[in-house]
């Protein structure tokens, strides 16, 4: 209901109940992720979700779809928010991990119909759903061009708490997160560095 452009409804697929869970953070980055930023973001979702916080992200290739694989490796639930219709899942290699989503009692969402025309704009747009829907995002692995920036800015607009992994100044994949910290999100380099800023019920 805090987001710019509130959708007028949902589409839902798997576990409801997830929508209403107060404890939940989202774990975004590139696409093109390197394998250790996929190992941390695998590893942050993991250690959140054996805390009952409820893992959100995007079923992107790289970030998003590591951060869904240690969710499921811990004992809480994960949300997928979609950018087109929940008839089809994009990019196809995720389509086993959606339903490993669901079948684990999670929820894949969407605000587009069934049928819906996939087009690039929608996935930049489902961007202000992912942070809407949590408490914080957390960055891991954003280049100076990247989708998890235009997160990490609806994040601000909703008075979400932003958190960022930091990386090497040599290494483009983090020029977007290192931006990010110097313009004053938190920097974390552990899960308990995220419990100790939120306040979780």
């Amino acid at each position: 209901k805090e987001v710019f452009s509130c959708p007028t409804g949902l589409y839902f697929q798997g576990n409801r109940d997830l929508f209403n869970q107060k404890n939940k953070i989202a774990i975004v980055g590139t696409r093109q992720a390197s394998k250790t930023g996929q190992a941390i973001a695998r590893q942050l979702a993991k250690e959140l979700s054996q805390h009952n916080i409820t893992i959100v992200s995007g079923l992107a290739l790289g970030i998003d779809r590591a951060a869904h694989e240690g969710c499921l490796q811990g004992v809480s639930q994960t949300i997928a928010i979609l950018g087109h219709g929940l008839d089809q899942i994009y990019p196809a290699e995720n389509k086993e991990l959606a339903k490993q989503i669901i079948t684990s009692n999670g929820l894949i969402i969407s605000e587009y119909k069934p049928n819906h025309p996939i087009a690039p704009q929608q996935f930049l747009e489902r961007n202000r759903l992912v942070s809407g829907l949590c408490q914080g995002v957390i960055i891991v692995e954003a280049p100076k061009r990247s989708g998890a920036l235009n997160t990490a800015t609806h994040a601000l607009e909703q008075n979400r708490e932003v958190f960022v992994v930091p990386g090497s100044i040599t290494d483009p994949n983090y020029v977007g997160s290192n931006n990010l910290i110097k313009q004053g999100a938190c920097l974390i380099t552990s899960a308990q560095d995220v419990l100790d800023v939120m306040n979780f019920q």
